[in-house]
Formats: C-alpha cells, structure tokens, sequence
C-alpha cells in the first residue's frame, strides 16, 4: 500500500470510528484531509501574528504592489487571500459561500477597520488575484488580521483559519520579544501544519549585532518552551528588502510551488496523523472506562461530565448570546437602506414623470394605473436593491458566528481539563467551528399602498381642471411608498438572517450534546466491547506505523 492509500485508509477508518462513536469535533479535520487529497487543491500559506508585525506591508512586497492596506493602527480586520490570476481582479466571499466581484481599489473598503470596523459587514474574506505573482502559481498567500489586539474579533477570525493552513509564517517584530501568544500560536499550529516559519519583520530598527541575539533567544526560547526548531527569516521595508524576498522564495516559497504535489503529501500526512491522534485519544478514553468496575465508570462519568458542563446552562448562554445577535439584525439593515432612500426616491420619481404624460383617463382609470405602476416600481427597486446590499447584512450573522465559537472553545477547553484531571488522558485540540449557511432570500413583494377614496367620485371630478393635482399627489405618494417597502424589506431580510443565527445556535447546542454524549458513550462502555476498542486502536497504530516508515524511507 502507498502513501496516498494509507493516507485514505486513516481518514476513511477515523472516519467511521467518528461516526459510530458520535465524535462530532473531528468533523472538519476529516473534511481538511478529505480536500487536499484532490489534485488540483491549492496550497495556503498564511501570515499571522500579533498585530501590527508587519504582516501586510510584508505581502505587499511579496506580490510587489500595496494591495492590502497598512497603517499605525490596528488595519486588517478581515481575511484577504492573494492568488495567480490572468487579471487583476477581487471578490468579496460572504459567509454562505457566495461572492461579490470588486476592483482592486476597493479591497480597503472591505479589510481594513477604518472602513469595516471589526468586520461590521461580515464578510468571510477577500480573494485577490494578481497576473504579477504567476511564480506563485498553486499558493494562496493569506493575510490575517492582527492577535493581540483590542477587537476580539480579529483573534477569533485568525485562530479559525488555522484548521486549513498549508504552510504558516508566524511574522513578529523585531522591536518586541518573542510573547507567549507566539509560542501558543507556534503549538496550536504546529497541530495543522508540518511548515511552519518565523519572519522577523522591521529589522531595520536593530543592527547586526542585536539581530544575531535576537536570533539566538528565539532558538534558545523555541528549544526550551517547544522542543523544535524553525527557520527564521528576516523582513524590512526600508532596507536589503529584496534580498529578504528573494531568501524567502528560494527557501520555502518557490520549493513549495516546484514541489507542489510532493508537498501538499508532506502537509496532508501531517494533519492525517493529528487526525489519528485525536480518535485515538477518544478510543482510550472508552478502553480505560470500559476496563473499570461498574460503579467506577459510573464515577469517572460524574467527575468527568461535572457542574460546570451542565447542558441545560449552556444551551441558556448559547441562547442568550443568538438573541443578543438576533436583536442588532434590523437596526443593521435599516441602517443599510437607509442610505438608498434618497436616490430610490428620486429614481421612481424621474419614471414617474417621464411616464405620467403617456397615461389617459378618467380619475378611477388614473387612479389604478398608479396602483399597478408603483407596484411594480417597488417590486423591481426592492429586488435589485436586495441583490444588491445583502451582503451588507450579514454583519450580526458572522458575529454571532464568532461569540458562538468563542463559547464552544470555553466548554471544550473544560471538557479537555476535566478529562485530563480524572482520567490521565490528554485530548487533542478540537475544532469548534460553526459553518454559516446562507440565509434564505426573501421572497420580494410590496403591500397595498395606494388608497385614495377619492377616486369613487371620479365622474363629478373633470379631470382636464384637476389633472394637474392629481400627479401632485401621484408624487406625493412615492416617499410613503419607499419608506413602506423599505421597511418590508428590512423585516423580510431580518427574519431570514436571524433563522440562519438561530440555526448557527442549534449547530453549537448539537455541537455541546454531541461531546457530551460521546464522552458518556466511551465512559459507559461495557467490559465486553474492550476487545472491539483494542482491535480499532491496534488498526489505527500500526496504520500510523506504516506512514511514519514509508516517510523515512522516502
């Protein structure tokens, strides 16, 4: 058996363990594996780190053009993927997976927090594509918004990308020491992806001297606090920076684009075996439970499963926090439309005037035309309207994306405590992502507006003397009519996106009883179905036996 078959015998055997033991967090590490054994699948090398390291003004010279923006500030706020493209082109990619063609003018507008503070418009990010990086052919270089910063967001929209990371440069200034949010990153990383390099960025601040100390204390820190060694680049905007370029693409770049194959394997065998690390932990957890005595595994599962992972109190905070989420829907897109208002009515308005002349009649025949007229005024303007601005809405979804996230990280890390402390048994790190789907489209359509009563007496009115009111109160309607429709439209996009949040919830709520049942599943395994573990953790062992001697002797 190859590589690529064992490879696919691990994920495809974790694969059913997950599903007969209910092992809900291995979910989007199986389907990581699952996509990068396609052929065609990219390779994603991700820039992250503290913020303002440099990250940005970094990949602005790698692709040699400022196409991200940068400043003194805390910037990035969203995700931006920079890619080899025929033509200079970018879209925005919303949470449901749809996009929206931009020029590269404004992907500012987009990443950056002066314009999208803590990513408001809740996009998931920004694809950019370059004719200028062809070298580069086969990566897609991400940037990321910057740890440590004031905005939560920009740390949880940073970790969440790790599970599908290639290769990462972990970026850190050189007017700073190496923090212990590097060396947590450094671990967690380590985790997805067997490529991983330190970039030194803003050297220009230090001479050789204090570089080559500086250098020494990362590989002293690195040893001591991680047991491992990375290659450590150097980075300046101001100085030898293409020198610094040209180390980089020979060292890791370029080798990763000529390698592509053979390197996507490398990465692909590295998250295979976390893969089977973290089934493997659960399969001891149910040896160890179904090797005590009936009253210990009863024990183990008090101990284990304790007050602070209750059920019904976090399914109490996963619900408070969709209904914060849920309550700011409205308020964000009435905002949004409140913008169109005016050019909306200005535009029924000029149709209005430019087709008034073309209708004849008396008031009841006027009267009706109006009625159908600005109905389908309304129809057409909402509709494209919507099309238009959705996007826009989905602020409130991805946030409460994010604080939903950020709680099953809590309730995992105490899961992963509890199990620790009773049972000896270190759990891997899980995935707690929540995946967004698209909101469902309202289906347009405008109330009954006009209502004039008026009209029952069109034969007393002689319409060649009051025709002229008549339109006045034609136009008189339209602000009504918009305000009207706008506010349906609010309502109907607010309905659908806080369906989609409350779905969001019920994922998480799924997500919590899923753990929870499959740690009383493993802790209440009978002594019977010992062997049945056994045989399965045997099989995934000498599985990995064989991809650790086929990788030394390749």
């Amino acid at each position: 058996m190859d590589m690529k078959a064992t490879i696919r015998e691990i994920v495809s055997r974790v694969d059913r363990i997950a599903a007969e033991f209910q092992i809900a967090s291995l979910g989007r590490q199986i389907s990581a594996c699952k996509a990068l054994q396609g052929e065609e699948a990219c390779v994603d090398v991700v820039v992250i780190g503290q913020f303002k390291s440099g990250k940005s003004s970094f990949l602005n010279s790698l692709v040699g053009r400022d196409v991200l923006p940068v400043g003194v500030i805390p910037v990035t706020t969203a995700i931006t993927r920079l890619q080899y493209g025929e033509e200079d082109k970018a879209a925005v990619v919303n949470p449901d997976a749809s996009s929206l063609d931009i020029t590269l003018a404004d992907v500012a507008s987009y990443t950056s927090e002066a314009e999208n503070p803590s990513n408001q418009k809740g996009i998931a990010a920004v694809d950019v594509f370059l004719p200028s990086i062809k070298r580069y052919a086969g990566l897609r270089l991400i940037d990321t918004p910057g740890l440590g910063s004031v905005f939560a967001v920009h740390r949880d929209i940073s970790h969440g990308i790790l599970p599908e990371i290639g290769a990462a440069v972990l970026a850190v200034s050189s007017d700073r020491p190496l923090a212990e949010g590097d060396l947590s990153l450094l671990r967690e990383m380590r985790r997805h992806t067997p490529r991983i390099v330190l970039l030194l960025t803003k050297v220009d601040l230090i001479d050789t001297e204090q570089r080559e100390q500086m250098v020494d204390f990362f590989r002293k820190t690195l040893r001591r606090e991680l047991g491992s060694e990375f290659p450590i680049f150097f980075y300046s905007d101001r100085q030898d920076t293409e020198n610094h370029r040209l180390r980089l693409d020979c060292e890791l770049l370029v080798p990763l684009v000529s390698n592509k194959a053979s390197a996507r394997e490398h990465i692909l065998v590295h998250k295979t075996r976390h893969l089977a690390q973290s089934c493997l932990d659960y399969l001891r957890i149910a040896l160890k439970a179904s090797e005590a005595h009936l009253h210990g595994r009863e024990e183990l599962l008090d101990r284990v499963i304790d007050e602070k992972l209750n059920g019904e109190l976090l399914r109490q905070e996963l619900t408070a926090i969709t209904r914060d989420h849920a309550s700011k829907t409205r308020v964000n897109i009435v905002r949004q439309l409140e913008k169109f208002r005016p050019s909306v009515e200005k535009s029924v308005l000029d149709r209005l005037n430019r087709d008034l002349p073309s209708w004849s009649g008396n008031l009841w025949r006027l009267s009706r035309k109006f009625e159908g007229w600005i109905e389908e005024q309304m129809t057409t303007e909402m509709r494209e309207l919507s099309e238009l601005e959705h996007p826009h809405f989905y602020g409130p979804l991805n946030q409460a994306r994010l604080s939903l996230e950020r709680a099953l990280r809590s309730f995992r890390a105490l899961l992963e405590g509890n199990v620790e402390r009773v049972l000896g048994i270190r759990l891997s790190k899980s995935d707690c992502s929540i995946s967004v789907s698209e909101p469902a489209r309202p289906d347009i359509h405008v109330g009954h507006l006009f209502d004039i009563q008026i009209d029952l007496l069109w034969f007393l009115i002689p319409m060649t003397i009051f025709r002229g009111l008549i339109e006045q109160r034609f136009r008189r309607e339209i602000p009504s009519a918009v305000e009207t429709n706008l506010s349906r439209l609010a309502s109907q996009w607010d309905s659908c996106i806080n369906e989609a949040i409350e779905g969001m919830r019920k994922e998480a709520v799924s997500y919590i009883e899923q753990e929870i049942r499959t740690i009383e599943a493993m802790l209440s395994k009978p002594y019977d179905e010992a062997g049945i573990i056994r045989n399965a953790i045997e099989e995934l062992e000498t599985l990995m036996q064989a991809i650790n001697t086929k990788e030394k002797s390749s």
